[in-house]
Parts: structure tokens; sequence; C-alpha cells
């Protein structure tokens, strides 16, 4: 998630600017970025937006994150964070702010249609059933030890 501060002209900026760049907060998109490290360059939608595109979004409580559309159905979007395991659903285009179109990775440029991050995102999307059952027996373990207290 990224820091309501910074972002709360967002969508002003990048009707000023072709666009912006931000500080990213958060591990809900580890291991693609890392909190206070990374920055992601945001761009304004000019193409329909599509499966594993990350967007720049804001929430009903308004603050303001950038996930990757795992689905669309319809006119609802369906988003989860790389690093997360629930899925925000009802998401509409008027949600979206802008779409990472590029990354400055540990001080290192990469472009979001190049091949490596295409294939980084293939590869978060296989991990999710992986994580998913590490963390359903890790919180099964962690009751069950709780319980033998």
């Amino acid at each position: 998630m990224m820091d309501k501060v910074e972002l709360k002209n967002a969508r002003e900026a990048l009707s000023e600017s072709a666009q912006i760049e931000v500080l990213t907060q958060g591990n809900s998109m580890a291991p693609l970025f890392k909190e206070h490290r990374d920055i992601a360059v945001i761009k304004r939608p000019e193409n329909p937006l599509k499966k594993g595109d990350i967007v720049l979004y804001t929430r009903n409580d308004e603050s303001f994150v950038l996930h990757r559309i795992v689905r669309i159905k319809g006119e609802e979007l369906v988003i989860r964070g790389d690093n997360n395991l629930n899925l925000e659903r009802d998401i509409k285009a008027d949600n979206i702010i802008g779409v990472l179109t590029a990354l400055y990775r540990n001080g290192k440029y990469m472009q979001a249609d190049s091949f490596i991050f295409k294939l980084f995102g293939i590869l978060s999307t296989l991990r999710f059933p992986f994580i998913y059952v590490y963390r359903k027996v890790k919180q099964f373990l962690w009751k069950k030890l709780k319980a033998e207290r």
C-alpha cells in the first residue's frame, strides 16, 4: 500500500503530468517491491486494463493501493497484492488512477513490459497456492501450540 499523504493528489498530478514516481510502502506486493526502497512509475491508463496489470487505485476508504489485476469480470476488476491471500472484488475502472509502467528496483530501472518483469509476474501468481498452504498450516500449528499451553 502507498502512503495516502504522498498520493492524495495522484489523480490530479497524472492529469497534469505524463507520469508520477512513488516510493513504495508496505509488503503486499513483496517480493516485487521492497518497502521504502523501490520507486513505482505510474502513468494514466491509456489502453484497456488487462489481467496482470499492476494498477494504482483507491479503495472506498480513500486509501491508495498498488496491486495486480488477477481477473476481469465484466465491469468488475478482481485485484490482489502478490503477497496477499485475499482478493479485492468490486473494483471499478473509476477507482483506477494509473498503471505501473516501470519500476526502479534497488536503483535499477525495469520496464513493466520487459520479459523479466512479465516472468516475475507469472512466477508471483504461480507461487500463490504455496503461500496459501504455508500460511494455513502455520496458522493451524500456532493455534494447536497455543491450545497446548
